[in-house]
């Protein structure tokens, strides 16, 4: 679940909001130089293995894979490629990205971020931990001077 702060920064006075977490569908990514945000799709959208439901299944598709030389888990499908991402995070808004699905892999991942490009303050994107309770994450800065010193009060908003 996701959340907007309302913040004031202790150095300059300058009142913003900060968002972080995610929905349902996307998690939102910080940049670790001004603590911008900007969104992703939490979930790759590749076709999920059917569930094997008996051991008796799991190792005759196991025999089957020695017996034809191929990996069991080439079940789970190959990585996407990087014109697929691309396809997907540009054709897609955050409202019609999979709400569901498997997790991203590290290189998926890392090609996701790079299509998000730098950021102007050339920092670096990053999913932050998101501490329990409704406290703000280390990367969230002011936008005006860049201070992490702020005050913020307990979210007006949350969504998913």
């Amino acid at each position: 679940m996701g959340a907007a702060f309302d913040c004031c920064c202790n150095d300059c006075d300058h009142e913003f909001k900060v968002v972080q977490g995610g929905g349902f569908s996307f998690v939102h990514v910080c940049c670790d130089g001004c603590g911008d945000t900007k969104s992703l799709p939490r979930y790759a959208p590749r076709n999920r293995p059917e569930p094997v439901v008996s051991p008796l299944k799991k190792l005759s598709q196991a025999v089957g894979a020695l017996v034809s030389g191929t990996s069991t888990r080439s079940n789970q499908g190959p990585d996407l490629s990087e014109d697929q991402l691309r396809a997907y995070f540009e054709r897609h808004d955050q409202q019609r990205w999979v709400g569901q699905g498997d997790s991203w892999r590290d290189g998926e991942w890392q090609t996701l971020l790079s299509f998000l490009g730098d950021c102007s303050c050339g920092g670096r994107w990053a999913e932050p931990e998101i501490p329990s309770g409704s406290v703000l994450h280390g990367l969230h800065r002011c936008p005006k001077c860049r201070s992490r010193s702020f005050k913020y009060w307990y979210p007006d908003i949350m969504f998913d």
